[in-house]
């Protein structure tokens, strides 16, 4: 009998530790208003995402037709990529922190190519099969910015791919 008091006992506690909702963490000092790189997350918590969904609230927002190449620096957009290159994406030169990273890839494409703190400013990788769009399509090269985790911004760059 004490057995399954116990047992009882311990599914009561995971059943309220489960139902309760955990504190919200504290707000981001940071505001972001509707002209910022941010605005098509549309208040969807971005540190709780990957960069393939928040690459996918990008596209969907249509944030790249825009060609926000944003800190990168090259390439440039519409250029010509061949498959099995070693490439380079370059950040122009800034103040960044140790805590911020990117990680760049192909959108739909490729996993994560490159990445790591941005202070680093070039990061190189072979171009793979996987990005291949031809002469007359193109594909998307994406950087997620983040720091300490958080969200800073997505930069874009359009490439053909051959």
């Amino acid at each position: 009998m004490k057995l399954y008091f116990s047992v009882i006992c311990l599914l009561a506690l995971i059943w309220a530790a489960v139902c309760v909702p955990l504190s919200e963490p504290e707000a981001s000092t940071e505001i972001q208003d509707s002209k910022t790189p941010l605005s098509f997350l549309n208040g969807a918590k971005a540190e709780e995402m990957d960069d393939l969904q928040i690459a996918k609230m990008y596209i969907a927002e249509g944030g790249h037709k825009n060609s926000n190449s944003g800190d990168i620096v090259y390439p440039k957009a519409n250029e010509t990529w061949h498959v099995g290159q070693k490439a380079k994406v370059v950040f122009r030169k800034a103040d960044y922190g140790a805590n911020e990273t990117v990680s760049i890839f192909f959108f739909e494409k490729t996993p994560v190519l490159a990445g790591g703190p941005i202070s680093n400013r070039v990061f190189t990788f072979k171009v793979p099969a996987s990005a291949y769009s031809g002469h007359n399509a193109t594909s998307l090269l994406l950087a997620v910015k983040r720091k300490n985790f958080y969200l800073q911004s997505v930069d874009s760059v359009v490439l053909h791919v051959v």
